[in-house]
């Protein structure tokens, strides 16, 4: 990311845009994530890694990838580790991977940055139902 950009702060989209925050002048900008899913619950948290930020998917069944140099916003499909509602809720980075927490669903969300896949960590020796995790 520039410097510029780096300098901005991101909330997730609860609703239809990524808020996106320049600090120093108090500038904010709406980024449109239409492409990805539309309505209401669909992202809670957001991490930043190799230039681009992700946000755990709540409700859509896409994790949400923005690129703030080109503007380019693209989902990747999670359905393979869950599906229905209320699935992730807080996400972060580590190791070249992208891990959001399981809200509802029996897997931890784990996307590798270098072959763009995904796999799920079940979590249901630890805890199952609902609401299990927030934040990561």
């Amino acid at each position: 990311m520039s410097s510029q950009e780096l300098a901005k702060v991101f909330a997730a989209p609860f609703a239809d845009k990524i808020l996106a925050c320049d600090p120093i002048t108090k500038k904010l900008e709406g980024v449109d994530v239409s492409v990805v899913a539309t309505g209401k619950y669909m992202f809670s948290g957001i991490c930043a890694t190799g230039g681009k930020l992700f946000a755990a998917p709540f409700v859509p069944g896409k994790m949400l990838v923005y690129d703030p140099i080109t503007k380019s916003v693209e989902g990747v499909d999670v359905s393979s580790v869950a599906t229905g509602e209320y699935k992730f809720s807080g996400i972060c980075a580590t190791g070249g991977k992208v891990f959001a927490a399981p809200f509802d669903s029996d897997n931890m969300l784990v996307y590798d940055l270098s072959t763009k896949s995904l796999e799920g960590i079940d979590v249901t020796s630890v805890a199952t139902g609902t609401n299990e995790f927030e934040g990561i």
